[in-house]
């Protein structure tokens, strides 16, 4: 019996690491410094220019403060996850700018509309619509942009072009 918790245990342990490898790698750049990169694997594929147009059309809605549908808040949610899982608001203006807009308010308007309950990790689920606001990757919950966000003492560096190119040299979009 111990065995089998003891085997069960180091199996979780596996997995964690193996979860933290996928969201975090670090590369050495020429001068043999530090590069970070952060990749979220899990989402909905899009490109980074389409996902950059669904946030100009996101901060649209928000600021003409017209009633928001159930697929509006969804859209606000998933961007929102995006944005906060690659840290995006730091890298881009335009991510900055949606985050303020739409953060706390309409993250919370968006909690009540999706009847999203609080989970582990300090977000919030909706069954209902099979969406996560902040905590955890989820499919549903966010979008996958095949590009890494790259990192140097803190500051943003640039994009690279995907997970299985990231020595490649970085490229500001």
């Amino acid at each position: 019996m111990n065995f089998r918790i003891l085997i069960g245990f180091v199996f979780m342990c596996v997995m964690l690491v193996g979860q933290a490898s996928i969201l975090a790698n670090d590369i050495v750049d020429n001068q043999n410094e530090q590069i970070s990169t952060l990749s979220l694997r899990v989402g909905i594929p899009i490109t980074m220019p389409a996902f950059k147009e669904k946030v100009t059309r996101a901060l649209a809605l928000i600021k003409d403060e017209k009633n928001l549908s159930i697929s509006d808040y969804i859209e606000i949610v998933r961007i929102y996850n995006t944005v906060v899982g690659l840290y995006l608001n730091a890298c881009e203006d335009s991510f900055a700018q949606y985050m303020k807009a739409t953060n706390p308010k309409y993250i919370l308007l968006a909690k009540k509309a999706l009847e999203a309950i609080p989970t582990k990790g300090m977000g919030y689920y909706s069954k209902k619509y099979d969406i996560f606001i902040g905590a955890k990757e989820h499919q549903n919950s966010q979008y996958y942009i095949p590009v890494v966000t790259k990192w140097k003492a803190g500051q943003f560096l640039g994009y690279g072009a995907g997970e299985s190119n990231s020595r490649r040299e970085l490229k500001k979009n």
